[in-house]
């Protein structure tokens, strides 16, 4: 299977009403991570939804993280199982999306071209996947409207590709809260400011 990995906006997209899509460059890769303590707080819902820098000039600095992704729910045991259409996103740069989150964003198929990756993706993406993965793009589904509270998560389980690809399982001590979009099928994992999410994974928190 040709690995695949990261995700970025057309240039000619200047308005959030123009944005429903975003061009996806995407490979996956895998290593598994260790949890760090942080101070146990409540989060509101996010307020801000997606930034669309009409001067992108077609770069990109979202990459994909994995797919086959799943939340395990506190205290229920509950395992919420998304569809295998959807991909976890995370914007390196924080130029789109909010740098220390996580997306999870339907993958909408085939992209066109023109779409290059900013220094900090590049390097991201060699990082994560290896020096021998090759980049592929794809459409996303961008959120839109507000975000709703679903539950805390102490645990998410997802697959990447790469130079060390399987199925990943990261845990959250304390819990982390997960966000769904009010009008677009996506989901959104908040983490505080400080996250570390690099080739070893989901480092902090």
């Amino acid at each position: 299977m040709t690995p695949r990995g990261l995700f970025d906006f057309g240039s000619e997209r200047a308005s959030l009403d123009e944005a429903k899509h975003a061009h996806a460059l995407w490979i996956r890769y895998g290593r598994r991570s260790n949890p760090v303590d942080v101070e146990a707080r409540e989060i509101e819902p996010p307020r801000d939804v997606v930034h669309v820098d009409a001067h992108a000039h077609g770069e990109t600095s979202i990459v994909v993280r994995g797919d086959e992704v799943s939340f395990l729910e506190v205290g229920t045991g509950k395992e919420t199982v998304l569809p295998d259409d959807f991909l976890v996103v995370q914007d390196v740069s924080g130029t789109t999306l909010r740098k220390c989150d996580l997306y999870f964003l339907r993958n909408r198929g085939r992209a066109s071209a023109g779409i290059d990756l900013t220094p900090a993706a590049h390097q991201a993406v060699k990082k994560w996947y290896g020096d021998g993965a090759r980049v592929e793009k794809y459409r996303v589904d961008l959120p839109e409207g507000a975000w709703q509270r679903v539950a805390k998560i102490d645990g998410i389980r997802y697959r990447r590709e790469g130079d060390l690809a399987g199925p990943y399982e990261h845990p959250y001590d304390p819990p982390v809260v997960l966000f769904r979009s009010s009008r677009t099928p996506a989901w959104r994992v908040v983490h505080p400011d400080g996250c570390i999410i690099d080739e070893r994974g989901i480092v902090h928190p």
